[in-house]
């Protein structure tokens, strides 16, 4: 076979210098054992992976991945399908019922 088709390199991607061993079940492209992935009993490359889990349908069902280097940043967090805040954060900007001025002198004079 000849060599991978797949990029290596995180903030600077290249080529990747390993011969290819299979081909991707989707895009046929040639890719060595290290930037494969079996996912449902499929062989496809990691370019093929991440397409299919940008697809909101689909998300959920990569699970077995949470600790591949290559997909990391997908799973980096504990709130996956939500978003960032929390009720108490939201909480935190609700003055309702809240009298902040309580309490606050007015009376410059003595100051």
């Amino acid at each position: 076979m000849s060599r991978c088709k797949e990029s290596a390199g995180f903030l600077f991607p290249r080529k990747c210098d390993q011969m290819a061993n299979r081909q991707c079940g989707q895009c046929a492209r040639a890719v060595c054992q290290l930037h494969h992935r079996d996912v449902q009993g499929r062989q496809l490359c990691i370019s093929c992976v991440r397409a299919g889990m940008r697809d909101q349908q689909h998300r959920g069902s990569y699970a077995h991945l949470a600790d591949d280097p290559y997909f990391y940043w997908y799973y980096h967090s504990s709130s996956w399908f939500e978003g960032g805040f929390t009720a108490q954060d939201y909480a935190l900007f609700d003055d309702t019922g809240v009298d902040f001025d309580a309490g606050f002198e007015h009376d410059w004079g003595g100051s």
